[in-house]
């Protein structure tokens, strides 16, 4: 038995259709998963890999981990620089509050 591309099935040939057709490539039941992708209707990548444009997964760069922890210090930072913002302006008016309000928001926006 070979299963068409565009489906999925275990060694039971119980069928699904995948959401991506690339993701699904066809062959023995059990093996129908681009490079790099499992489980049920080869819907994720594998431990250690991401996604690419071809609907398989690669592996991941040894360096990427440092992405994460450059957002977290520009988040810390970024934090610290409005308190002490917030401070320094402090006014009875609460116009402080509004500027943390629009830098916060300017911050998240920044961020993602």
């Amino acid at each position: 038995v070979v299963i068409l591309p565009g489906f999925f099935s275990e060694a039971n040939l119980s069928m699904l259709r995948c959401r991506d057709q690339r993701r699904c490539i066809g062959g023995p039941p059990g093996e129908v998963c681009a490079p790099g992708r499992e489980r049920r209707a080869c819907a994720f990548c594998t431990d250690g890999f991401h996604p690419i444009g071809d609907g398989g997964c690669a592996p991941c760069d040894a360096g990427s981990e440092w992405i994460v922890v450059f957002a977290v210090v520009v988040a810390v930072i970024g934090c610290v620089l409005m308190y002490i913002f917030a401070q320094v302006h402090r006014t009875s008016t609460g116009g402080s509050q509004t500027s943390i309000g629009i830098l916060l928001g300017l911050f998240v926006g920044l961020m993602q």
